[in-house]
């Protein structure tokens, strides 16, 4: 994967956190700031220990790469073991007041050696 995905996402978090921000600071509405994130979930296609790490593997590039973020304030320890230097960091606090899940489909994750 090249770094323009990841950089793609990254400004797209950092822009969410920018207008949290503003809102807190300069909003008289109280209201709440959120986001929607669908998802494909990811469930192994045996009980192989290979294939409950590719589900999980899939599920931190599908999910944990923009949930992650804005819970923890950082990517997945998968995508930062396998992107390296692609993947930027974060030198700030993002967040969401509150978080909605979209999952539209369930795909069946399975190890193979390219």
């Amino acid at each position: 994967m090249s770094s323009e995905p990841c950089m793609s996402s990254h400004y797209q978090l950092l822009a969410h956190a920018a207008a949290v921000k503003i809102y807190k600071t300069y909003a008289s509405q109280n209201g709440l700031i959120g986001i929607t994130l669908n998802c494909h979930w990811f469930v192994p296609f045996s009980n192989d220990t290979l294939d409950h790490q590719a589900s999980q593997r899939a599920l931190d590039f599908m999910f944990g790469w923009f949930m992650q973020p804005l819970t923890t304030g950082n990517y997945p320890e998968t995508m930062q073991s396998l992107l390296g230097s692609r993947l930027p960091n974060f030198t700030g606090a993002i967040q969401a007041t509150y978080w909605i899940l979209t999952e539209l489909t369930t795909s069946i994750a399975i190890f193979i050696i390219f």
